[in-house]
């Protein structure tokens, strides 16, 4: 994973756990910067982004399974559960869930119509 994202591990400074560690404790958009300035190719493709991410998370994928995920569009996933529970089939099966999605959903409805994507995105992020 390292060689594919074009990072030289030098052994004698430190361990790829301590690395790991340390990318773990920072936050999500501070890890998807690092891989967007480190990795350019994580700039090109959202599935190696999200692997990027996962590897400073410590999940270490052998290349097989790299290759599946890479073949799965998660966006698309995401986007035809929200379909179906758009439409009123499968929803959420924890009320504390629905609840939470009822609220954002409202609140965007309140707040869309004078707010930039940017705002939206923040406010939704925050919520």
């Amino acid at each position: 994973m390292l060689r594919e994202f074009g990072l030289q591990i030098d052994q004698e400074n430190y361990t790829m756990l301590e690395m790991i560690r340390s990318f773990s404790r920072e936050k999500i958009s501070d890890q998807v910067e690092h891989a967007l300035k480190e990795w350019p190719r994580t700039r090109n493709s959202d599935n190696d982004l999200l692997l990027a991410v996962l590897f400073m998370n410590g999940v270490l994928l052998s290349p097989k399974d790299k290759e599946m995920f890479r073949r799965i569009n998660f966006e698309s996933v995401t986007r035809c559960r929200r379909k179906f529970q758009e439409d009123g089939q499968y929803e959420p099966t924890d009320p504390v869930v629905a609840q939470q999605r009822n609220f954002k959903a409202l609140e965007i409805q309140q707040v869309a119509p004078s707010s930039t994507a940017r705002q939206l995105q923040e406010r939704i992020e925050r919520n």
